[in-house]
């Protein structure tokens, strides 16, 4: 990119006519900073061309290094992702002056001045916009009237969370229309359907001293003046009939022709085709908030929306309100479906040190499997590694499959009311894994139980049951005298166990939807525990321990531990192109009871794709451990971890973004462990065992899909004797990993 931007900076002008300016910069200086997150610039009616990172014009100039007169293929690529110059035209110019008055004005700076000025670089030219607000006008005393004593107590009884302009606010036209906007939802939650924010007008007596202000809302006087006009804007209409329309798109347009099937129940009419019945009646009118005979409620509507929505075999949900006599209403649901079938991938790829690894998934989903928008899902995945020489190259090797079965719904025995306040789902799931190292061999056998729902852009994850089996295979003897011996702390990670596990997570998020791309941040917080009600049970019919002093269940020792995650990720926009990322990620998991040891698969690991990308996947700590292999895989876990990282992320051209990061991390211990030496967590000496890497992404953002290359170069490497852990001179051999991945890493 920079190469690109050099030798192409000197033809800037190439497409600039002679008697014309390259419109260089544009500022905007203001006497006031606003922060209520105007962005002034997006007034302004021209800005220059894009700058990549703040280096320079990279779409300018690869559209520069084109030729407009070929139409080749690599000519018209460059001129489709490139960007041809803004060219500065002063009538624009004035239009923006106008415009920011406008803004101005609209937030209470009525007496506002705008100016600006130029300046000229040789054949380019930069604007400054100068702002000088003035005195402000602020509101006196705000006061609604309706002609309606029924409406206006409604109103009344609005929650003092709900901001209403008091004294001292500004004259600002934007929070005026929010309170407009606000007083419409009310009345129309509270059953007034044809109450609209059009029907209101703010009347603003300017006259009173020190430019204060009287401001009234008020209903248009047009309206006031005829009885029955008012008479149904005040009215509470009630929905008579119901009708649920469930049809393809294509057969909308000759319903007369298709055959249809008719089902009346609990009062709704449903409809679909009898040849092809795509939804259970009963599936789709219990996602329906309102009834037959209910008062017409907005907010039940928008919750309607929301349920039917969430369901995956659903397309788009159309919901329409025709009026009927006595000034009534009729609703028809119109429920169009998705795809039943769908197929999805995923491809992981390392390299570090010689090592190569491949990790592929393959999935499939049928999102409607018994007509009630039930999601069936079956996958498979597996995984390769090698290292050695290429004569001499060893591999282990791993796959794994599962399928799951998810209701669109909460299997709880509360009430459907109950169940419409929230967005959620059961899901039942079995899987399989098996793993062929050099060491051993090993099965996990895993179900679960599990309650999902959405309340307030919180998501819940309730893990109710999720059983494991592991069971050991062969185990080489080499590794049996090494980790397997009576006095090995770790052992107990590598045999038969049973796991019975419970557990929550929670997660929120500020993003409006996905498609928002203002700043934003995410929180995610689970705990879990194992083996309790077990070890509870074993207490009170005084089973026997076995030689090791651990209770059974089945001949196998069970898993008795409690672990806890946070994750943290801030996403701040800089830029439109421009985005930085703070990523945060600690967990802890505890044994007691009948463990002394955490099983394997529930310790944490340090290094990889979406951790510290300068270290492969499990090559990092615990603390200052030093492996005594380049594979220790089974020592290099811990029951502590945290993972810091910062990330720059920068739209060059067309779908392409590169990134520059930043990433501190390790896992520790809670104990000493003889295999595991200076792997301890302590407060006083944790902080100076945190590996640190720096490094540079490449990515592909296809909107759904996102292909990342990073490359993780090691600064600081805690496992190294003291002298060398700060790595001044990196070497690729023994400092760099390369991560191929789909997704971003947090």
């Amino acid at each position: 990119m920079l190469i690109i931007i050099t030798l192409s900076s000197c033809k800037y002008l190439r497409y600039v006519p002679e008697d014309e300016y390259l419109l260089k910069k544009v500022k905007i200086k203001s006497d006031k900073i606003f922060d209520d997150g105007t962005n002034l610039a997006s007034y302004v009616h021209q800005s220059p061309n894009n700058y990549f990172m703040g280096i320079g014009r990279l779409k300018l100039a690869m559209y520069s290094i084109s030729d407009t007169s070929k139409h080749t293929t690599g000519h018209n690529w460059l001129r489709k992702v490139g960007e041809p110059p803004v060219i500065y035209d002063s009538l624009k110019r004035k239009d923006s002056e106008e415009e920011l008055r406008k803004v101005m004005y609209n937030k209470g700076y009525l007496s506002a001045e705008v100016t600006s000025d130029t300046t000229i670089e040789g054949r380019q030219i930069s604007v400054t916009y100068h702002i000088k607000t003035n005195k402000p006008h602020v509101i006196r005393h705000y006061v609604t009237s309706l002609p309606d004593t029924n409406a206006m107590a409604v109103i009344k009884r609005r929650s003092e969370r709900d901001h209403r302009p008091e004294y001292g606010d500004l004259l600002d036209a934007d929070q005026l229309n929010k309170e407009r906007e606000r007083i419409t939802k009310y009345l129309r939650d509270n059953g007034y359907y044809n109450f609209t924010k059009e029907l209101l007008f703010f009347a603003v007596d300017t006259s009173c001293r020190n430019n204060m202000v009287d401001v009234e809302l008020q209903l248009q006087p047009s309206f006031v003046q005829s009885d029955s006009v008012l008479q149904m804007i005040f009215t509470k209409p009630k929905i008579t009939k119901v009708t649920i329309l469930s049809l393809k798109d294509n057969q909308y347009s000759n319903l007369k022709q298709l055959n249809l099937d008719t089902v009346i129940y609990n009062g709704y009419v449903f409809l679909s085709d009898k040849s092809d019945k795509i939804f259970r009646p009963k599936s789709i009118i219990e996602k329906i908030c309102f009834s037959p005979g209910d008062t017409y409620h907005e907010f039940l509507v928008n919750r309607t929306y929301e349920l039917l929505n969430s369901m995956p075999a659903i397309k788009y949900v159309n919901i329409i309100f025709s009026s009927v006599e006595n000034g009534n209403l009729a609703c028809t649901i119109i429920v169009s479906p998705n795809k039943p079938h769908t197929l999805d991938a995923q491809f992981d790829f390392t390299y570090s040190d010689g090592e190569i690894g491949v990790m592929p998934g393959l999935g499939y989903s049928n999102n409607n499997i018994f007509h009630g928008s039930e999601i069936l899902k079956v996958n498979a995945n597996g995984g390769w590694e090698g290292f050695g020489s290429v004569n001499n190259m060893q591999h282990t090797w791993k796959v794994g499959g599962g399928v799951s079965l998810t209701f669109p719904k909460l299997a709880l025995p509360i009430s459907e009311n109950l169940k419409r306040m929230k967005v959620g789902k059961t899901e039942v799931a079995l899987s399989t894994n098996y793993e062929n190292k050099m060491e051993y061999t090993r099965a996990i056998f895993s179900s679960a139980f599990k309650y999902h729902w959405t309340r307030r852009r919180i998501q819940y994850s309730w893990n109710v049951i999720d059983l494991s089996f592991i069971k050991m295979g062969n185990i080489s003897e080499s590794f049996r005298k090494k980790y397997l011996t009576p006095e090995s702390s770790v052992r107990f990670s590598y045999e038969d166990n049973f796991i019975m596990r419970m557990g929550m997570t929670i997660g929120y998020t500020n993003r409006i939807n996905q498609n928002s791309d203002m700043t934003y941040y995410t929180i995610r917080a689970g705990a879990k525990i194992a083996g309790n009600l077990l070890y509870g049970i074993s207490n009170i019919v005084n089973q026997e321990k076995n030689k090791d002093g651990q209770y059974e269940i089945f001949g196998i020792p069970y898993a008795q531990f409690a672990k806890a995650d946070f994750d943290y990720a801030h996403n701040i926009k800089f830029h439109d192109n421009v985005r930085f990322v703070i990523h945060a990620g600690i967990g802890v998991v505890i044994p007691y009871g009948n463990t002394t040891i955490i099983p394997y698969e529930e310790r944490y690991f340090s290094g990889g794709a979406n951790s510290t990308r300068g270290w492969a996947s499990r090559t990092l700590g615990p603390g200052f451990y030093n492996q005594i292999s380049r594979h220790d895989f089974m020592n290099q876990t811990g029951d502590v971890k945290m993972d810091f990282n910062l990330e720059l992320r920068a739209k060059a051209f067309w779908k392409l973004e590169l990134a520059a990061f930043l990433d501190a991390g390790n896992v520790w211990t809670i104990k000493e462990y003889e295999q595991q030496p200076g792997g301890a967590f302590y407060f006083d000496t944790f902080y100076k065992q945190f590996g640190v890497d720096y490094g540079f992404g490449i990515r592909l953002n296809f909107d759904f899909l996102v292909v990342r290359l990073d490359l993780g170069i090691k600064i600081y490497d805690p496992s190294r004797i003291e002298s060398e852990r700060l790595r001044n001179n990196p070497k690729w051999s023994e400092d760099c990993a390369l991560h191929f991945a789909i997704g971003y890493p947090f």
